[in-house]
């Protein structure tokens, strides 16, 4: 993260301000210590989102402090628990903290788009809503603004397109900006599995998230996350696990390298209220399971032959006729390919799967 910032200010070594979005703090530790290294007296300015100040916070606390949540518009500043090492170096290098709505961070998207044709995610615009913020004492100054990226979902980018100022003071943006809906009766997130998986040649990565109540819709946002982020969602199960406390365990399979595994689960840590992770491959061994329903078409020979694989591998009728055959399945994720493929030239007509549910070993919960 340092290298932008050495390419920026050994090029403006004359900068006064420079404004630099705060999500987990690698970013504006990387600006303070490439300002340290050469020398400057650059007042760096950390922004973060008035919806999600945990750093803010733990600055003026004098320790790490965590929040119940981080529900903003910028999900690459929604950071609930501070890293103590990031936040040390924060504490000695930056001037101080501004916060910002996502109101006004909003308008800082829009500005960025038609006044420069930079298209920009919610935290890539914060630096820019700050600076716009302070901008009284910044007059006669030279400044900078650090625009961290443009993961924007398009239907959000769309949604800001068509919503046309209101006024000089943003007040246009609302929550229903990132559409969420907000249903007081739906059923609300409290457990979170997520199973990780790396790509081809790569050990699989299964993480366990225990996660506190949240609004109904975040499964739209996550889907956001995924989407704009490039990440690719191969399994995704959900179900309530316990209805008097309306908890819900989710179980999301997604491949990558082991660096990319690793974004993905600090966005999700980022984008729900997760109160901890874990690694299930490095505490104990996951059991993983699939049900799968396969249909699969035959007469005669054909329709003997499925069912002595369906014996083989356990597989039970759920449905038949005199032309077709259900099978319901259950097990692990190879097993099932390997059911289905075997299926293929008998007659497979089609599959559903459940995609993969996964769960520690041991008496202890994740």
């Amino acid at each position: 993260m340092a290298t932008y910032a050495l390419e920026l200010l050994g090029d403006r070594p004359d900068l006064d301000v420079l404004y630099v979005p705060v999500g987990q703090g690698s970013g504006v530790c990387g600006c303070i210590a490439a300002r340290d290294a050469l020398g400057l007296r650059t007042e760096i300015v950390a922004v973060q989102s008035a919806e999600a100040p945990a750093y803010a916070l733990s600055i003026a606390a004098g320790h790490v402090v965590r929040t119940d949540s981080a529900d903003t518009l910028a999900d690459g500043m929604a950071t609930r628990v501070p890293d103590e090492d990031a936040l040390a170096v924060i504490r000695r290098g930056v001037a101080r903290f501004v916060l910002v709505s996502d109101a006004e961070i909003a308008d800082a998207m829009r500005a960025y788009w038609t006044d420069t044709h930079n298209l920009t995610e919610g935290a890539g615009a914060a630096a820019l809503a700050a600076a716009v913020q302070e901008k009284q004492q910044l007059a006669g100054k030279k400044v900078g603004l650090v625009l961290s990226g443009g993961n924007i979902d398009f239907d959000l980018f769309q949604e800001l397109g068509r919503r046309a100022r209101r006024g000089p003071t943003m007040n246009y943006v609302d929550r229903d900006l990132r559409m969420l809906p907000m249903s007081k009766t739906a059923p609300r997130l409290s457990a979170l599995a997520l199973f990780l998986a790396a790509g081809q040649g790569e050990s699989r990565e299964p993480y366990a998230l225990g996660a506190g109540r949240q609004r109904a819709g975040r499964a739209r946002a996550r889907g956001r996350l995924f989407s704009a982020r490039s990440f690719n969602i191969e399994s995704l199960t959900v179900a309530e696990v316990a209805h008097e406390t309306h908890q819900s365990r989710i179980t999301i399979v997604t491949s990558g390298t082991p660096e990319v595994i690793e974004q993905v689960r600090h966005q999700l840590e980022r984008l729900v209220p997760v109160h901890s992770v874990t690694d299930l491959t490095l505490s104990v061994r996951a059991v993983e399971r699939e049900l799968a329903m396969v249909k699969v078409r035959g007469r005669g020979d054909s329709r003997v032959e499925a069912l002595q694989l369906a014996e083989a591998f356990r597989a039970k009728v759920i449905d038949a006729t005199t032309e077709s055959f259900i099978f319901e399945i259950t097990g692990a994720p190879r097993k099932i390919d390997d059911f289905v493929d075997l299926m293929r030239p008998i007659g497979l007509v089609e599959v559903s799967r459940t995609g993969i549910a996964a769960i520690s070993r041991g008496p202890e919960p994740i």
